[in-house]
């Protein structure tokens, strides 16, 4: 090698010396002030990924090394699906961490999972309309075909959570395809992974009518997460204990015991008492055909 090759390759190398380390400092720099020049950046990536305005309010502090993980103080997600509405999610004091793996698996079609989500208050409007299109349905435009074209429950295109908390929140489900229509008001909580206590339960009150069956019920259970499962994620779970009182129809409804995945294959194992004027109308609530009779107390 010329010495004039040797000089070059030096002087390559001092560059490229300079360049990492400038990189370095600019990543060091970045996870210790949090990141603040991507908020405008991420913003339009989630609004591209999601189909839907995505906004990004107050606080932001961000981590992208190790466990990726961002702050922020309110998190606005529009409504999908086409859908008229003010948002599908208003969250305030927002705290999630999740895998750049998943991720990728949601962007390739997946079901999105995060590792947890925090959040001190919580307002969501899930609303479906007659021909399918939902507020939730969320992604390119196939994805919102396909998920339009599924006139089942829609629960299952939720999100699932590795670890959640949610201190209070304000959940309207208007949902034209399954005739129902409640307002489920959230109070206190907090759901650790295999970690749930008598002090990290949760109290809702859920009215309106589902089905087409007048609901007023009061809730009370130890956590939500595994509530929120599949049921194959949460098959060896034992479940959490669940407390319901209330009226479904024309009948008193309680239950004592605890429970799993309610969001799909549902597991409930507990004392159930149903009271009313007729057995007839403690079939509404388990979908069954009863013959018409006197008042009644039943329970198993």
């Amino acid at each position: 090698m010329t010495p004039r090759a040797r000089r070059r390759w030096r002087i390559a190398a001092v560059w490229f010396a300079a360049l990492l380390g400038l990189g370095a400092i600019a990543l060091a720099w970045g996870e210790r002030a949090g990141w603040p020049l991507l908020r405008g950046p991420l913003q339009s990536a989630l609004t591209r990924a999601a189909g839907v305005d995505v906004a990004l309010g107050g606080e932001f502090r961000a981590s992208l090394l190790g466990q990726p993980r961002l702050k922020v103080g309110e998190l606005v997600v529009g409504s999908g699906g086409d859908v008229a509405g003010a948002h599908l999610l208003r969250g305030r004091e927002v705290a999630l961490a999740w895998s750049w793996t998943d991720l990728w698996r949601w962007w390739r079609g997946d079901t999105l999972r995060l590792q947890s989500l925090r959040l001190g208050s919580i307002d969501a409007l899930l609303t479906r309309l007659p021909d399918g299109r939902a507020s939730w349905q969320l992604g390119s435009a196939g994805k919102r075909a396909a998920a339009a074209a599924d006139r089942g429950e829609p629960w299952k295109s939720l999100p699932s959570f590795g670890s959640l908390r949610v201190a209070s929140g304000r959940i309207v489900v208007d949902d034209r395809v399954l005739d129902t229509a409640l307002l489920i008001d959230l109070r206190g909580g907090d759901e650790r992974a295999g970690a749930a206590g008598p002090d990290d339960g949760y109290a809702a009150s859920v009215a309106g009518r589902y089905r087409a069956l007048p609901l007023d019920l009061q809730v009370r259970t130890e956590g939500a997460l595994p509530l929120l499962r599949d049921l194959s994620e949460s098959a060896e779970s034992p479940g959490l204990r669940l407390e319901v009182t209330g009226t479904a129809g024309a009948a008193t409804v309680s239950f004592d015991g605890r429970a799993a995945a309610l969001l799909g294959d549902r597991r409930l194992d507990g004392e159930l008492r149903l009271r009313g004027p007729s057995l007839a109308s403690a079939g509404q609530p388990l979908g069954l055909t009863l013959p018409a009779t006197g008042p009644f107390d039943l329970q198993g």
